[in-house]
């Protein structure tokens, strides 16, 4: 009897590079040997295809990025409010066009296709280590190590278009030169999006940022023997705005430098930085993207206050889950009380069964907690 595993190689080639997403291919590769030796003896031919597959699940983002990631900074505030205009009036068409270097196309050419599945294939390697990121630094709050099931289907779509929507808005940060303009572009983005959708890109914003940030902290001795922090000045907070740096000019395929353990060897970060100084020209180092994540939060907000204005109605978001009570925990970080204890509201990305999950976790440590302090106490 035949089967998938007893079909020649070539057929289970064929098969491989039919696939229309990357979830399917590793999950295949994984369970069948066989499969996983087809796959490494021509990896680049299979994977091109598979991550320009799975790319079009997110084609408007994906197009959006890659037409403005070609153009050279500073770009003119008229085509960059035209590329966001037409992103909106086009989201959600079977047959978004899409422009490159102010040209408009309606078909995906060789070239394009090989650039969507390049800039595919580093938003889904970004995507592992955000998800390793946020299990490690929010999912076990009692410092257990527990086993956690892989991200579900739904969690990984959310996240995924969550990230290209980011890298969106870096985007925007980099090539606009203008605090107040850069606003305004990711102001229109913002409103646009719903509001779960909005909260999604802050939760994945938030939890690179602070990925990147411990490295930075980290790092600072060896950036101020290089003379990094000789261009900040006495009003700056360097380690805020070095994380703003790399975050805009590193994203994604140099994102995961700064946020996996042990990546940087000494001194590359300072010659990164250094590296990324000349791209800034005369604005102040990361205080456009803090401009534009304060203008995100208000974004928020506003849609908060709109939703108690007009009743339990949803928006238009792709995920209806019911709008919990927005508070503001610190500068940058949004909260909210889910069955009755807070968490970071970026935990939109994650399925309700795994918010049970963290939440179950973070009741327990708190109960271990007050009992070693009974302890304490009683000793």
């Amino acid at each position: 009897m035949t089967t998938l595993e007893t079909v020649p190689d070539d057929i289970k080639y064929l098969f491989l590079a039919s696939l229309e997403d990357v979830r399917s291919l590793k999950a295949l590769c994984q369970v069948s040997a066989l499969f996983a030796a087809v796959f490494s003896s021509r990896p680049s031919t299979i994977k091109a295809k598979v991550y320009f597959a799975d790319a079009l699940k997110y084609k408007n983002e994906a197009l959006w990025v890659t037409s403005i990631k070609s153009l050279s900074a500073p770009v003119d505030k008229t085509i960059m409010v035209t590329a966001i205009d037409m992103y909106i009036r086009t989201s959600g068409t079977a047959q978004a066009p899409y422009t490159i270097d102010g040209n408009t196309y309606s078909h995906i050419s060789k070239d394009l296709e090989e650039t969507l599945y390049r800039n595919h294939e580093a938003v889904a390697e970004l995507y592992e280590d955000f998800t390793k990121l946020v299990f490690e630094t929010q999912l076990l709050p009692d410092g257990v190590v527990r086993t956690h099931v892989s991200p579900t289907e739904s969690e990984e779509r959310r996240i995924m278009k969550a990230l290209y929507r980011t890298w969106m808005v870096l985007l925007i940060c980099e090539k606009i030169q203008g605090p107040m303009i850069i606003a305004e572009c990711t102001g229109k983005l913002f409103h646009t999006w719903g509001f779960w959708e909005n909260v999604a890109v802050w939760g994945v914003l938030q939890g690179l940022y602070r990925g990147v940030f411990k490295t930075v902290v980290d790092k600072l001795g060896e950036m101020a023997t290089a003379g990094v922090l000789s261009r900040f000045n006495s009003r700056s907070v360097p380690e805020s705005d070095l994380t703003s740096l790399c975050l805009v000019y590193d994203f994604p395929e140099k994102t995961h430098r700064w946020i996996r353990k042990g990546e940087m060897e000494p001194g590359q970060a300072a010659s990164r930085v250094l590296e990324i100084f000349p791209l800034v020209h005369d604005r102040d180092p990361g205080a456009w993207l803090r401009d534009s994540m304060s203008n995100e939060y208000q974004v928020v907000v506003k849609a908060q206050e709109n939703l108690n204005a007009n009743g339990s109605k949803q928006l238009g978001d792709d995920y209806a889950r019911d709008r919990p009570r927005v508070f503001k925990r610190d500068r940058y970080m949004l909260g909210t009380y889910f069955r009755g204890v807070q968490v970071d509201l970026g935990a939109y990305v994650w399925d309700d069964w795994r918010l049970e999950q963290l939440l179950a976790s973070q009741i327990e440590a708190s109960m271990q907690k007050k009992v070693r302090g009974k302890g304490t106490k009683g000793g």
